[in-house]
Formats: structure tokens, sequence, C-alpha cells
């Protein structure tokens, strides 16, 4: 067995590693966090992430676009895997304020949490050029959403792309697969 060690600690090579992004211009600013099983065990920020010059930290909320969604994801499988929330529940299960609000065959069933994750929740796509919801409140969403959506086609029988629907099933999965649930 070998005698030799690091002399420079991992988090002391890793703050070096991102921080040449921010000082080769290549992000205007970034944080990375080191984790254990006891949670966070160091972070660091490099650059800024507004026009006063603040620096990020462990508290800094990036926009991170459609990436959100593989976290969104994770946690419906954990909520169900723990029994507390079925991909098969009905949207109104966990969002009463949901409603339709006309299809080719109206009235039809919501969509389900599944559906509404495969894109297949009969939403109208709703792109980040044409998303009416993108900077919308949770209260201002389902304020928009009891109003009634229109669905672009029945639930669970064609694709179409919707931040609204994944959102909706992150919502639901927020409200049914917490730890408080």
């Amino acid at each position: 067995m070998s005698n030799e060690s690091i002399p420079v600690p991992v988090e002391t090579e890793l703050d070096a590693l991102f921080g040449q992004y921010t000082a080769a211009g290549q992000a205007r600013g970034l944080v990375y966090g080191l984790a254990g099983p006891e949670g966070l065990l160091h972070s660091a920020g490099f650059g800024v992430v507004n026009d006063a010059g603040l620096v990020p930290d462990e508290n800094t909320a990036f926009p991170i676009a459609s990436m959100s969604k593989s976290f969104v994801a994770s946690a419906a499988l954990l909520a169900r895997d723990r029994g507390a929330l079925s991909l098969e529940d009905p949207i109104t299960k966990w969002l009463p304020e949901f409603s339709g609000a006309g299809t080719v065959e109206d009235p039809c069933q919501p969509p389900t949490v599944r559906m509404l994750f495969s894109m297949s929740g009969g939403l109208t796509e709703d792109n980040s050029w044409v998303d009416p919801f993108i900077d919308a409140t949770e209260q201002d969403l389902l304020a928009q959403v009891s109003r009634g959506v229109r669905y672009s086609h029945l639930p669970g029988t064609a694709y179409e792309y919707s931040n609204l629907g994944y959102t909706l099933a992150g919502l639901a999965v927020a409200r049914g697969g917490g730890p408080a649930h």
C-alpha cells in the first residue's frame, strides 16, 4: 500500500477548476457544491450573478430551464417508490384547481401525472418562446389553470411539449410526495 497523499485538499483543487470558467469569461457566474452523506460539505461561488456584482453562493437560484425536468422526474419517482403518489393519479387528485376547458371530446378525463410527465397530457405546446407561465408565481399559475386549460389533444393520445404540464406534475409531486405527506 502506498503512503502517498494529495498535498492539496480536494476542495482547493475543485475551487481552482471551477474558478477558471469565470476567470476565462466562459461563465458570468457559477456555484458548485460538494456533498456527502451528511449533506453539503463545501461550496464556492465565482463571478457574479447580477449587475450589482453579487457573488453566487449555495443559496443562489440559477435559471436552469429544462434541466429542472430531470430533478422533478427524480423526485416523482422517489415519491412513487415511497408510496406517496401514483403516476396514474389524475392531476386533479393533487391539484383540484386544474380544470379542462374544451377538447375534441368534451368533457374528458383529466390527464394523469404520468401523462403530464410524458408530454402526453393533451396540453397545447408552450416551449420557451411561447410559454405564458414562464415567470408566473405558483398562485398565479394555479389561478390561471383554475379558469380552464384548453386541450389540443385528448389526454394520453399524442405527444406535445408542455412546460405547463411538467410544472403541474411537479406541483403534484410537491403536494403529494413531499416529506410532510
